[in-house]
C-alpha cells in the first residue's frame, strides 16, 4: 500500500511537471504568435505618418537580396532603389522590407514603383506595392 501512495506521488509530480511544462511552452507561442500577427506599434505609426505627410514619389528597383523572413512570415528583402521625388536631386537608399507574397512579382529589377519619402529624412521612405502604377513625382508647395 505504501508502495502505491509512493507510486501515485511519483505520477502526480510527473503530471504536475509536464502540464507545467505545457503550460509555459503554450504561454511563450502564444506570445510570439501576437507578435508575429500584430507589427510593432511603432513601425504601423511611422507607416501611417509617411501616408500623411509623405511625398510622392517613384522609385526603380535596382537590385535585391533576401534578408529573412518577417514575424508575420513574409519574405524580407534589402532592396537597393532609385529614388526620384519632385522638387528634389534623384538618389539612391537601401531599404529594407517585408513584401506580401501577393506582391512579390513586383520586386524585379527595373520595375517602377510608388514610394511616399519622408521629407526630413529621405532614406526613410514606404513602398506602396498595392498601387498599379508609381504616381509623377510632383513637387508640393
Amino acid at each position: 500500500m505504501h508502495a502505491l501512495l509512493a507510486l501515485g506521488g511519483v505520477v502526480a509530480l510527473i503530471l504536475v511537471l509536464v502540464c507545467g511544462g505545457f503550460l509555459l511552452v503554450w504561454t511563450l507561442a502564444a506570445g510570439c504568435a501576437a507578435r508575429a500577427l500584430h507589427p510593432d506599434r511603432r513601425e504601423i505609426e511611422e507607416r501611417d505618418r509617411l501616408r500623411r505627410v509623405g511625398l510622392a514619389g517613384r522609385a526603380r528597383v535596382l537590385r535585391f537580396e533576401d534578408a529573412g523572413t518577417s514575424p508575420a512570415g513574409e519574405p524580407m528583402f534589402h532592396v537597393d532603389l532609385a529614388v526620384e521625388v519632385g522638387g528634389r536631386e534623384p538618389y539612391q537608399v537601401r531599404h529594407r522590407t517585408a513584401v506580401r507574397r501577393l506582391w512579390g512579382w513586383r520586386l524585379r529589377a527595373g520595375l517602377p514603383l510608388s514610394v511616399l519619402v519622408d521629407p526630413e529624412d529621405p532614406d526613410r521612405l514606404v513602398v506602396e506595392w498595392w498601387r498599379p502604377r508609381p504616381r509623377r513625382a510632383v513637387p508640393r508647395g
